[in-house]
């Protein structure tokens, strides 16, 4: 299992590329893949340009309705072993307008 300080690494690192990415104006063709959430909530750095696929520019609400084809869901994961009960509660809530809200909130795209 990796400790809090690699994963702190990690984001910070993530960010110091994408900044890099920023700056290079090597070519007006350069391109480069990062995650919409990382680059919108994580680390902001308005001189990236997203780019549409098929005409289609990524934002929450393309990406909710599954208009930009490059999005994937969030899983919600359960040990063996955890009680199925609380279990079904957590995701009944997770979907529900107020766990909707919090995904929002978090800077997520809500299924709704």
């Amino acid at each position: 299992m990796k400790s809090i300080g690699h994963f702190c690494f990690s984001i910070c690192l993530f960010g110091a590329l994408i900044d890099r990415v920023a700056e290079y104006k090597d070519t007006r063709d350069s391109i480069w893949y990062t995650i919409y959430y990382f680059l919108r909530e994580m680390h902001q750095n308005m001189n990236i340009k997203l780019l549409g696929v098929n005409g289609v520019i990524p934002s929450n609400e393309t990406i909710r309705n599954r208009g930009y084809v490059f999005s994937g869901p969030i899983l919600a994961v359960t040990r063996k072993g955890d009680v199925p009960e609380n279990a079904a509660l957590l995701l009944r809530w997770l979907v529900n307008d107020a766990g909707q809200k919090l995904v929002e909130q978090a800077g997520f795209v809500s299924v709704r």
